[in-house]
């Protein structure tokens, strides 16, 4: 009786030892799929060779790249589980990274790939740029030549502080046009110039 119990006991221990073994390369070589649709976030139209681009947050390998079908569709295959960070661009739209609420912050979601992950069918939206022109006036509506307009937007965890994003000046006729802007909100700043005579407007 004790010869066959310790058979037994050596045949169990033996196959935890092999199951044991077996279980860290099943692991290893478990991979994911990051795949979705890069549209027009105004309109909802997917977009065409647009240059889709992963990297792991922990910056442990290289980024690797993707090019949109005609469907807007791209895929991942073979992904390793992790944490990662995506982001597109396009010609005629803004670059920006996925789950990024303004161009103005670095805010973004990472995708989880491996168990309990979302990465699949996800839609990432591009926005078309925009642009603010218009006219500085004097008191007598004459226009002002040179003045500088400053956008200015408000930096997300402070209601009083506001960075300035964009300068530019107005034209003989006193028009100005700031383009390539993201959706949002925006503040402009008027700088005029003072006379030589040094009356003012």
């Amino acid at each position: 009786m004790r010869v066959a119990a310790s058979r037994v006991i050596w045949t169990i221990a033996a196959a935890c030892r092999m199951a044991t073994a077996q279980h860290p390369s099943a692991q290893a070589g478990e991979t994911s799929r990051i795949s979705g649709v890069v549209v027009n976030r105004v309109t909802g139209q997917p977009l065409s060779q647009a240059r889709v681009l992963v990297a792991p947050d922990d910056g442990s390998s290289k980024e690797i790249e993707t090019i949109t079908g005609t469907d807007g569709r791209f895929v991942f295959d073979r992904v390793p589980a992790g944490s990662w960070t995506l982001q597109a661009e396009r010609r005629g739209f803004l670059g920006q990274k996925y789950g990024q609420r303004s161009l103005y912050t670095t805010g973004a979601t990472s995708i989880v790939t491996g168990p309990g992950g979302a990465s699949e069918n996800l839609t990432f939206g591009l926005n078309p740029p925009a642009a603010i022109r218009g006219k500085v006036v004097d008191e007598n509506g004459e226009p002002v030549m040179g003045a500088f307009l400053q956008l200015l937007v408000q930096i997300p965890s402070a209601r009083t502080e506001f960075l300035v994003r964009k300068t530019v000046a107005t034209d003989d006729a006193g028009e100005y046009r700031i383009p390539d802007l993201p959706a949002g909100t925006c503040y402009l700043f008027a700088v005029v110039p003072v006379p030589e005579s040094g009356t003012g407007f």
